[in-house]
């Protein structure tokens, strides 16, 4: 009962439901990539598509929080922080299933990413040795720790931005003379 009134408590709560839906948007999208075979070579339409989704949902997630838990009235600073809070919610979930899928459903993953990375050097007519080099050094930073961490901090700054930029449109002042 005591943390239904407590502010904080609340915009938590709100943001890591919302965050593990946004999470799971991101997910589905990952597996479809998965399941046509994208995942390897990376689909422009299909990340912009997921980015616009998930800023959209982002919008929705905060404007439906103002409306329930704020009575209809946000800071600026509010909404920056529940949206951020949404988003590394949703990055959290996003970037564990990411290392379930480099680890365990396809454990071939990072081979199968060093494949197409040599094909992609080789047709930039890199020779045979630069190539195996390049490879080498990616490897060193494709541990699933190195992954996590960069995907939560890279997550982290995605988020600050799409957060400070959302928050324009979804903070709504209470009238001064009311």
């Amino acid at each position: 009962m005591e943390d239904e009134k407590n502010p904080s408590s609340v915009m938590l709560k709100s943001a890591a439901t919302n965050g593990a839906i946004l999470g799971l948007i991101s997910i589905l999208f990952v597996v479809i990539t998965y399941m046509t075979g994208d995942i390897y070579k990376g689909n422009v339409w299909l990340s912009v598509l997921s980015m616009v989704i998930s800023i959209a949902a982002l919008v929705y997630f905060a404007l439906s929080y103002r409306k329930t838990a704020c009575g209809g009235f946000i800071t600026y600073g509010n909404a920056f922080i529940y949206c951020w809070l949404t988003y590394i919610f949703a990055g959290v979930l996003s970037i564990a299933f990411m290392v379930l899928l480099q680890t365990v459903i396809e454990p071939n993953y990072m081979e199968k990413m060093a494949d197409v990375q040599r094909e992609m050097l080789l047709k930039k007519g890199l020779s045979d040795s630069q190539v195996e080099q390049s490879i080498a050094m990616a490897s060193k930073f494709q541990t699933p720790l190195y992954i996590a961490i960069i995907g939560f901090l890279g997550n982290a700054l995605v988020g600050l931005v799409i957060s400070l930029i959302t928050a324009i449109f979804v903070k709504k002042d209470k009238p001064v003379f009311e």
